[in-house]
Formats: structure tokens, C-alpha cells, sequence
């Protein structure tokens, strides 16, 4: 039996394929694969995601993605360096009158990065480890933005040729800036976590559930599953869905996406 990557299943590229020349995303679940692209491959992995939720009794918010976008580069064996890019319309509602309160729109952020995966593409269990710097971007059409750091262990679990589990545990530390002044910061950090199984439905198609969430500055947990599908066209092309809700919070998303590498 061949020994493949769990995102393979997940991010679907066929099994009759080896792992080297698969194509293996970080989208569309919440958990990041521990693999890191070949040395020379440039991947680009863009979504359009729309999401609202509660922030109080009396305001909710909604928050479009159009697009977010990820480029990852193998710069070395296992090695690759990341930049992650956001155009997002945030706008906040009156839930009462369901009149807008504030909308805001533009660059919220930038996040360069890197990944290194500990494991060999043929393990059975994959291990990795990748970290991003969050920068705010300077926007006259956008007053709230953070910066700090995201790190992530990321793990893979090989069942079977068509099912896997996946897993990150990682840790968040954010400060929240408006209109250029720091007004408040999370010197505690937030715990993140995610699990997800995946299922190969054929050579094309991958199905997921998965559970995610954090623990917001050590005290209060938000929680929350989401689902997804994924298709691919080629052995470097592929489409994606997700579906997302809040267990112990209000929240509902809808993500549509599209990953591609360029080959060296």
C-alpha cells in the first residue's frame, strides 16, 4: 500500500500518483498540512470567504475575503517560505435595526513565514513545524489591524490509502491597533487547535469534517466544525468549498477557493 500524505487525500490528488508530484494544499480546512512544497515550486492557494458572527447582544459583524491568498516557495529540502496576503470588507451591524455601524475595506494585514517539515514524504506519520510574523498594512480605508506572531505544530496521520487524520496545535500572541495607536494587547496569547479526518471519495474527489478553535488569551474557549469538498482538475490545479459553524459561539462561513503550483 502506498504510504501518502493525509492533505493529499484531503486536498486530493489521486493515490495512483506519488508523493512527490502531488499537489498537497493548505486550504481548504483550517488545519495546515505539515508539507512543504519542493525546492523551486512556487504554490499559490487563493479564497473568497464570507462570515458572519455575533460580537454582542446588540452587534454583528460580517467579514468578506476578496480574495485571501497564500504563496508558499520550497527555498530548501523540506523548507519553504510563505507569504500570506488579505483584501477583507469588514462591517459591523445594529442587530436590532440591522443598520451598518462601521464598514471598513483594504489591505487588513501581511504574513510572511516559513514551514519545515521534520518527516519524509513517504512516513506514515508526517510532522511539521511552521511560523508566521503578522505586519499591519497602512490603510486610509481600514482602521483596525494587529500584528504579532503564529506558530503552529503541524502533524499528519496516515489510515488507510483513502482516510487520514490531521492535527495543529499552535499558539498565537496579537496586538490590535486603530487608527495607528495601540489600544489594547493580548500579552497572554491565544491556544489554537485543530483536528480533521479526510476522506478520498475517488481520484478527484475529497471530503473532510473537522473540529477547530482557541483559547482566547487562556480563559474563554471558541469552538467550532466545518466541512468541506475538494476537486481536482489536474495534478497542479484545484478547487475547493467549506462550510464552517460556531459550536459555542454565533458564526457561519462559506469559502470558495482555487490552489495551483507553478513547477520549477
Amino acid at each position: 500500500m502506498k504510504i501518502l500524505s493525509c492533505f493529499i487525500l484531503i486536498s486530493l490528488s489521486s493515490h495512483i500518483v506519488t508523493a512527490q508530484n502531488s499537489l498537497i494544499t493548505d486550504r481548504p480546512d483550517q488545519t495546515e498540512s505539515p508539507n512543504a512544497v519542493a525546492i523551486g515550486v512556487i504554490q499559490i492557494e487563493s479564497g473568497f470567504q464570507f462570515q458572519r458572527s455575533d460580537l454582542s447582544k446588540t452587534k454583528s459583524e460580517e467579514q468578506i475575503a476578496h480574495p485571501s491568498n497564500l504563496i508558499r516557495y520550497g527555498i530548501a529540502n523540506r523548507l519553504e517560505l510563505r507569504l500570506v496576503t488579505e483584501y477583507m470588507s469588514n462591517t459591523v451591524y445594529d442587530k436590532k435595526s440591522n443598520e451598518k455601524k462601521i464598514q471598513n475595506t483594504g489591505m487588513e494585514n501581511i504574513e510572511f513565514g516559513f514551514k519545515y517539515q521534520f518527516s519524509q514524504d513517504q512516513s506514515r506519520t508526517i510532522l511539521g513545524f511552521m511560523t508566521h510574523l503578522d505586519i499591519p498594512i497602512k490603510n486610509k480605508k481600514t482602521n483596525y489591524q494587529q500584528y504579532g506572531l503564529v506558530s503552529r505544530l503541524n502533524i499528519s496521520h496516515q489510515l488507510s490509502e483513502k482516510q487520514c487524520v490531521g492535527a495543529n496545535i499552535g499558539y498565537n500572541n496579537f496586538s490590535y491597533i486603530v487608527n495607528g495607536s495601540e489600544v489594547f494587547s493580548k500579552n497572554v496569547g491565544d491556544l489554537t487547535y485543530t483536528l480533521v479526518y479526510g476522506q478520498a471519495i475517488s481520484n478527484r474527489v475529497g471530503v473532510y469534517i473537522e473540529t477547530f478553535g482557541e483559547y482566547i488569551n487562556f480563559k474563554t474557549w471558541e469552538q467550532n466544525v466545518d466541512l468541506g469538498m475538494t476537486y481536482l482538475i489536474n495534478d497542479n490545479l484545484q478547487l475547493d468549498y467549506s462550510f464552517g459553524l460556531g459550536i459555542n459561539q454565533v458564526m457561519n462561513y462559506h469559502s470558495l477557493g482555487v490552489s495551483f503550483r507553478l513547477n520549477n
